[in-house]
Order: C-alpha cells, then sequence, then structure tokens
C-alpha cells in the first residue's frame, strides 16, 4: 500500500467542551489522571466519562480538562464504519450525573496511542514531569511526520485528542456530508519537521529529555 500523503483533521467547533461531573472528575484527578491531563502511563483500555452538559448536540468533541479521549456521535462511528473504529479505539461509555449511560455517545481512545501534529520553531513544547509525556501545541503550521503506520483513522495528542482521517477514507465516507460543529484541517503527511525537532517523537522526548536534566545540573534546587 502507498504511504499516506495526506489526513484530515475533524476538529471540536464549540463554544466549550463537556464539562466533568465534579464527582467523577475528583476521582479521576485522585487516580488515573495525570497532570498534563492524559492517562497515567499504567491507564489501559476504554475510559468511561460522567459529563453535566448531556444535551450537546455535537459530532465530536471533548471534556474539558482531560486529554487522551475524544467523545464522538454514534452517527459518526456508524459513517466511519463502526467495525473499523472497533479495531482501533477503546471505546468507553459516557453517563449523565444520575449514571444513566448516554446511548447517543462515546469515548474514543487510540489503540495504539496518539500522533501529533507538529508546527514550525515556535510551537510549545515540553515534557510532563509526572509521566514524561511529550506535551505539544502545533503554532504557525500544522502537518503529520515520522508517522509509523498507515491506519486509516489516528487520535489527535492534542487536548481535544481529536480525529484524524487518512484522505481516501475521509473521501469516501464524510466527503461532502455536513459535519455540523467540527471544522476540517488538511494535514500533508511530510518526511521531514519544521519545528527543530527529530521527525521522530520517541527522539523527541529524548532530545527534550536530555535539555531538562541539562537545565537540572545548571540550576540544582
Amino acid at each position: 500500500m502507498k504511504p499516506p500523503s495526506k489526513y484530515v483533521e475533524l476538529r471540536p467547533n464549540a463554544q466549550s467542551a463537556f464539562s466533568a461531573d465534579p464527582e467523577w472528575r475528583a476521582r479521576a484527578y485522585r487516580t488515573w489522571r495525570c497532570a498534563c491531563g492524559d492517562p497515567k502511563p499504567d491507564v489501559r483500555g476504554p475510559i468511561d466519562v460522567v459529563v453535566q452538559n448531556s444535551k450537546r448536540k455535537m459530532i465530536v468533541d471533548f471534556v474539558f480538562g482531560f486529554s487522551g479521549i475524544a467523545v464522538a456521535a454514534i452517527d459518526l462511528l456508524k459513517l466511519l464504519d463502526e467495525k473499523r473504529i472497533m479495531s482501533l479505539f477503546h471505546i468507553g461509555a459516557v453517563r449523565a450525573g444520575n449514571g444513566t449511560v448516554l446511548q447517543n455517545f462515546v469515548t474514543l481512545r487510540a489503540k495504539a496511542g496518539p500522533v501529533y501534529i507538529r508546527g514550525d520553531e515556535h510551537s510549545v513544547r515540553r515534557i510532563c514531569p509526572e509521566c514524561g509525556r511529550l506535551v505539544y501545541l502545533a503554532t504557525g503550521q500544522a502537518y503529520l511526520c515520522g508517522l509509523g503506520r498507515q491506519a486509516a483513522i489516528l487520535q489527535s495528542s492534542s487536548a481535544s485528542g481529536a480525529l484524524i482521517i487518512r484522505s481516501d477514507v475521509f473521501d469516501a465516507t464524510l466527503g461532502g456530508r455536513p459535519l455540523s460543529h467540527v471544522r476540517l484541517r488538511s494535514l500533508d503527511v511530510r518526511d521531514s519537521s519544521s519545528d527543530g525537532l527529530p521527525v521522530l517523537i520517541d527522539e523527541v522526548v529524548r532530545f527534550l529529555g536530555k535539555g531538562r536534566e541539562r537545565a537540572r545540573e545548571h540550576n540544582p534546587e
């Protein structure tokens, strides 16, 4: 199969995300949520969420304050092929504060982990001091590089956990359809990066980690 040259990102376009139920949020902060917003490294499988504003009518969204998971409408999964989604994502439940499962929404968490949308040299980048994860916010540009897979659907490492769909799959499933409250962004797949960092994310983590260690040596606590 020829390596993909383009993906399409589905970005939530809402004034606010889903709001977490206070009790669920407090429990998540005590247990599985890392300081960077992602699930801690030892947290596996699907993640269920409990939200307050359960009557939102969104195709894809996220829970404010939590990254690494997305909330998607069942209608979107049907368009993208539920079997395909199940092969690529852990699927969790979305509940209202009273415990009722919302039948029209699920959570998605990529089984192979997220990918990073890269930017220019001004892009924000840091290593989470707790889990060692790369936290990255692309600025100036938006593209993919260093992909080690050709999956039909990927998930962004951004706070929204946006879905990233291979262009041929997007054209065959969602192309031409009205997608309410969603912004589409085209992402080229490049062989190089423009942010001054290595192409491969593992190398980026090692590079930034070494820089952090050097800074500690010069500025011991």
